[in-house]
C-alpha cells in the first residue's frame, strides 16, 4: 500500500524534453511553481531482502519473511539460475514485492512474464533500464556517487549503493567501503532519487543511514542466515526502519 507521506515515488509530467534529465518526486515539499508534478508510479520499498544465491529452506519461509514486515524481495540466484520460476511461484503466494537480478536473457523474459521488477548489475550493457512489465520497478546496482547519478539520469526507479560497510555475505571483500559520508554525498547528488543502502547494514546503523539520505536499506545476511530465514535479524531491521518510517512495513 502506498503512503504518499513517506514513500519516494519516481515520476514525470510526461517524457523529459531533449537534453532534460529525469525528474524525481520527493515526498516533501510540494513542487515550486512551474515545476512538474509527479504522477503515481510503482512503490519503492524502504526494506529490500536479497535472497541467497541458490534455493533452500528459505524458499518455504517467504510467508514468514512477509509476516515479519519485510515488503520486498530481490531474487538473486547467481548459483542456480534455472530455479527462478520456482522462486517466483513461491513468492506469488505472498504479498512480497519482487525484483529479479537476471542471470541471463531467459531471466529477463521470465521476470517480465511474471510481472515483477528487474535489478541490473553495474555493467556497461546495463546502463539503461530495459522494457519491463507495466508498473514494475527497475533498479540498478551502484558503487559510487557517479553510478547513482547515472542510474537516476537513465530512468531507473531506484538503486542499491554498496558497500556502505563491510558486507557480511562477502567476508573476503577488499573493496573500499563508502561509509556514511559517501552515502550522504551520493544521495545529495540526486535529491529524491531512492537509494537503498547495502553492505553491513545492522539495526543500530539504520537511523544514521536514513539520516544521511538513504531511502531505505537492503541486505542479505540481515535477512537470511545461509539458506534459512534469519528471523531475529529481519525483525530487528524492520523494527529499526519502522522506527523512522512507520509505514515501511507496507512499502
Amino acid at each position: 500500500m502506498q503512503d504518499s507521506e513517506v514513500s519516494g515515488t519516481p515520476g514525470t509530467n510526461g517524457p523529459p524534453a531533449p537534453g532534460e534529465k529525469q525528474r524525481w518526486s520527493s515526498p516533501e515539499p510540494a513542487p515550486a511553481s512551474g515545476e512538474p508534478r509527479a504522477i503515481p508510479g510503482p512503490v519503492v520499498p524502504r526494506i529490500l531482502a536479497i535472497s541467497p544465491p541458490r534455493t533452500g529452506p528459505w524458499l518455504g519461509q517467504l510467508p514468514e519473511l512477509a509476516a515479519l514486515g519485510v515488503p520486498a524481495l530481490l531474487v538473486r540466484l547467481v548459483e542456480e539460475p534455472g530455479a527462478l520460476e520456482a522462486v517466483l511461484a513461491a513468492a506469488a503466494d505472498t504479498p512480497l514485492q519482487v525484483l529479479v537480478r537476471p542471470v541471463g536473457p531467459a531471466d529477463m523474459t521470465t521476470a517480465r512474464d511474471a510481472g515483477v521488477g528487474l535489478h541490473l548489475p553495474d555493467r556497461p550493457d546495463t546502463a539503461h533500464p530495459p522494457a519491463g512489465a507495466p508498473g514494475s520497478l527497475h533498479s540498478r546496482s551502484c558503487h559510487d556517487a557517479a553510478g547513482v547519478r547515472a542510474a537516476a539520469a537513465a530512468g531507473f526507479e531506484l538503486c542499491t549503493l554498496a558497500p556502505i560497510f563491510p558486507p557480511g555475505s562477502k567476508p573476503d571483500d577488499t573493496r573500499q567501503t563508502i561509509g556514511i559520508p559517501g552515502l550522504s554525498v551520493a544521495c545529495a547528488g540526486v535529491p529524491g532519487f531512492p537509494v537503498l543502502a547495502l553492505g553491513g547494514v545492522a539495526p543500530h546503523r539504520v537511523a544514521p543511514l536514513l539520516a544521511a539520505g538513504a531511502h531505505g536499506i537492503a541486505g542479505i545476511t540481515g535477512f537470511f542466515a545461509g539458506l534459512r530465514l534469519n528471523h531475529a535479524g529481519a525483525a530487528g531491521l524492520v523494527h529499526a526502519v519502522s522506527a523512522c518510517h512507520p509505514a515501511a512495513r507496507s512499502q
